[in-house]
């Protein structure tokens, strides 16, 4: 009876190392799974911002070609508008 006793001390012991262990991993792997999703989050924020800026530069630029031809259709057509004004 006492080896059967002494056994399942043992046993109770062995099984409670055995989740202190596990607890440990599980703390480590979360903590790791964090952190590369923290560099994720940074690594997306970052490329987002850097696609904002240039949909900005693009759209200015845009903005710039459409007054270039505005400005281009105002001469010409002013110009041919004043020239058949002279005839």
């Amino acid at each position: 009876m006492r080896e059967i006793n002494s056994h399942q001390i043992s046993l109770r012991d062995s099984a409670e190392r055995n989740a202190k262990d596990l607890k440990l991993i599980y703390q480590e792997l979360r903590n790791i799974i964090d952190e590369r999703e923290q560099l994720a989050i940074a690594e997306i924020h970052s490329k987002l911002d850097r696609e904002q800026i240039k949909y900005n530069e693009d759209l200015n630029k845009a903005k710039h070609r459409i007054e270039m031809i505005n400005d281009f259709e105002n001469n010409t057509f002013g110009a041919i508008v004043g020239s058949e004004d002279e005839i």
